[in-house]
């Protein structure tokens, strides 16, 4: 081990099934990104780097078609996964929890700016929450065919009638709780392959964390999109964490 690291990554018997014991205090940010002209992804990482110098940072390619940026991070020194993954941000989380053995996860757009550093606690925190009916879902999407393809992605965890989701999928998360998401089977059903799909995944996310305990809207940084939204449109700032995007 080094000092940096409390426990040394190994493997243990947990729950029926071999996991990774992991470096305890130890923090990773996993941007994904589909790299286009409007990406921020250098800036995301410089800033990252600036408030949390600590912590990893590993940058998985979302299949992009310019892959250009692929050098252009490189004397960042972050960890690169050129994996082409095509399941947005929860491909790239199923793929650190199974190759990074960090304790803290923070899972974050290759839009977004932090402007401080993120005050990381208890087990999970999220940017911006929404809440919403599922028979009045603001994706549009007739009621039955939106519970059933929800239920599928959660692996058959019950829709309740109202739920909190998490925008954009991006939110700090403890081990713990990932291990919880895991034995639920999520990482074999929580996988967007479609910007519709991708939506419903900011929907699971949220419910699958309020059945394990979590209460969202006690956990959430900055706020409620739609009570936040007002002001994203005159352009302001997000909030004293985030950039707003552009």
């Amino acid at each position: 081990c080094t000092n940096l690291e409390k426990v040394c990554a190994s493997k243990i018997w947990s729950r029926g099934r071999f996991k990774i014991l992991y470096l305890q205090d130890s923090m990773i940010f996993i941007v994904p990104c589909k790299y286009n002209p409007n990406c921020r992804i250098e800036e995301t990482i410089e800033s990252i780097k600036e408030h949390h110098t600590e912590a990893r940072i590993l940058v998985v390619d979302s299949d992009s078609d310019d892959k250009s940026y692929f050098e252009r991070i490189k004397p960042y020194g972050v960890e690169n996964a050129y994996i082409a993954n095509k399941h947005y941000e929860p491909g790239a989380l199923w793929y650190a929890y199974k190759n990074y053995p960090d304790e803290h996860m923070v899972l974050m757009q290759d839009s977004m700016v932090l402007k401080q550093p993120l005050p990381i606690s208890g087990q999970f925190k999220c940017f911006i929450n929404f809440i919403e009916g599922a028979r009045q879902n603001h994706i549009k999407i007739e009621t039955e065919q939106f519970f059933t393809d929800l239920s599928r992605m959660l692996n058959g965890l019950e829709v309740p009638d109202v739920y909190v989701g998490i925008f954009g999928s991006a939110f700090y998360i403890h081990s713990d709780l990932m291990d919880k998401l895991v034995d639920a089977r999520l990482n074999t059903t929580l996988l967007p392959t479609n910007k519709y799909e991708h939506q419903l995944a900011e929907r699971a996310f949220g419910i699958a964390v309020e059945k394990f305990g979590i209460d969202i809207l006690q956990n959430t940084w900055i706020g409620n999109l739609h009570q936040l939204m007002p002001n994203h449109l005159r352009g302001d700032t997000m909030d004293t964490y985030l950039m707003r995007k552009t």
